[in-house]
């Protein structure tokens, strides 16, 4: 069952039971001055606390089909809302995944940066270990 709530600024709570037609039981029986809401028909009832909903007749005053209306109206703005937000949480984890795909290319990188940097010290070490032995000796005096 789903329920529209709605607060005034006097802090007064109306909450109506929501069901669409068919799922309603024609036995259903609302206590008196409960509204019941069909959400696919976007009509309501009142209850008498006795008689079954089958048997009571939709409800018809404007002021309160105008404040159906404003809920009704609300809960499919906040439901898109709700949607909107997923279609954003996709796409955040769309780009997470991007930004690790990433990362991980990176340290691919850094890997074979640290390589190359072991070889080129591998290779100093040994040229270190080179004595020159030039075919011309120094001037003199130098």
């Amino acid at each position: 069952m789903a329920t529209i709530s709605a607060n005034s600024m006097y802090g007064v709570s109306i909450q109506l039971k929501c069901k669409n037609a068919a799922d309603r039981g024609n036995s259903d029986v609302l206590l008196a001055g409960e509204f019941g809401f069909e959400l696919d028909t976007q009509k309501a009832k009142l209850g008498d606390g006795h008689t079954a909903w089958g048997e009571l007749g939709y409800y018809s005053d404007p002021v309160v089909s105008g404040l159906i209306t404003a809920l009704t109206a609300r809960v499919s703005t906040n439901e898109g809302d709700i949607s909107g937000l997923g279609t954003r949480i996709t796409a955040v984890e769309a780009t997470d995944t991007q930004q690790n795909t990433d990362i991980t290319a990176l340290q691919g990188r850094m890997s074979a940066a640290e390589t190359v940097n072991s070889t080129q010290r591998t290779d100093i070490d040994a040229l270190k270990g080179i004595t020159v032995i030039s075919a011309n000796p120094a001037p003199a005096g130098i």
